[in-house]
């Protein structure tokens, strides 16, 4: 029986690996198969909201924003690259996303990385969504109303 937990999502992690393992080759995947490659954007937010010992209160913020955007509004993957560009131009109001965060972020996660089916891209894809959408209808209650 395993009882190795990832310190920051606090999912159980199979022997010998960890999150940032999966992400990588979720990544490898989506790089390499356009198919694969269609939910990059989400698989990139839903871990970091996830795994967030590197961003700031805001950068946080902001990913799981995106989350929103795209559940709620229905925001497209150019819309949401449109909004990052605006957040992120260059200026003395630009959000600083990465560096020491100002709390720890710990919920109760329904879904995890670990959650993904790799085996082809249409259940991939599927599936980076459900666990995405779960990340999200969890840290949602960090948003403001």
């Amino acid at each position: 029986m395993n009882s190795q937990y990832c310190e920051q999502c606090g999912v159980s992690l199979p022997d010998g690996l960890v999150c940032r393992d999966r992400f990588d080759e979720m990544l490898s995947l989506e790089f390499t198969d356009t198919g694969y490659g269609t939910v990059h954007h989400l698989t990139v937010l839903a871990f970091y909201v996830q795994h967030s010992d590197e961003l700031t209160d805001q950068g946080w913020r902001g990913m799981l924003d995106q989350l929103r955007a795209w559940f709620d509004e229905s925001l497209t993957v150019s819309a949401l690259r449109q909004r990052a560009r605006y957040r992120n131009a260059p200026g003395p109001d630009k959000p600083k996303i990465t560096g020491t965060p100002e709390k720890l972020r710990r919920f109760a996660w329904n879904s995890s990385i670990w959650d993904v089916d790799l085996s082809d891209a249409e259940l991939y894809c599927a599936s980076v969504e459900a666990w995405a959408r779960s990340v999200y209808d969890v840290a949602r209650v960090a948003l403001p109303s």
